[in-house]
């Protein structure tokens, strides 16, 4: 059809509420993941290391030697248990999602707004959705290592990262993802169906 109906379920999310990191007095810029070619990780070394940022990179794969190559500096923690990477991602400066794949809703974007975490997310990334461009994080081009520096560069400004640190922080949690929330909008979702006109033969 010309115009589908389309209705937003959010997925629901269990994060326990904890007191608002301030990223800006954190440098590391941060990936978690799998450290595949579809999530580009090596994009956030290779920006990382041009505008002489720590990076910190969560997790492993068949990428961790090409980050290796583009930022001798970075760190790869390999794969933690969950509940280590919460402390790590509050440590972050921002969060990185370079994924050059359009994926759904990483969990680790939830994980950082809850934080007060800004997040730094690829124009092709779904992800992007969870974004405020320059209220709360940043969108850079897809696979563009050049113009995710320029974003890292921007983040330097302590000023400018407490100040998407709050509105991250307060802004998810004003209304966040609970389980409640999935089903209400899943009950109003359904109404909305039921109230639709039924096809005609």
């Amino acid at each position: 059809p010309a115009t589908p109906p389309v209705i937003h379920v959010r997925t629901p999310v269990e994060i326990e509420r904890r007191e608002r990191s301030p990223a800006e007095q954190n440098r590391a810029f941060t990936f978690v993941g799998r450290l595949t070619v579809e999530k580009c990780p090596e994009l956030l070394a290779e920006a990382a290391h041009s505008v002489g940022a720590p990076s910190v990179f969560v997790g492993d794969g068949t990428q961790r030697e090409a980050i290796e190559r583009a930022n001798p500096e970075a760190t790869i923690t390999g794969w933690i248990a969950s509940e280590e990477v919460a402390p790590l991602t509050a440590r972050a400066r921002a969060l990185c999602v370079t994924s050059k794949w359009s994926e759904a809703a990483p969990m680790v974007v939830f994980d950082a707004l809850a934080l007060g975490i800004p997040i730094v997310v690829s124009d092709a990334c779904a992800a992007q959705e969870f974004v405020e461009d320059g209220v709360t994080g940043l969108l850079f081009r897809n696979n563009d290592a050049a113009h995710l520096a320029e974003c890292l560069r921007r983040l330097e400004d302590d000023t400018l990262v407490q100040a998407m640190s709050e509105a991250a922080y307060e802004r998810f949690w004003a209304n966040p993802p609970t389980l409640v929330a999935h089903v209400e909008d899943l009950t109003a979702a359904y109404d909305r169906i039921l109230d639709l006109p039924g096809p005609t033969r």
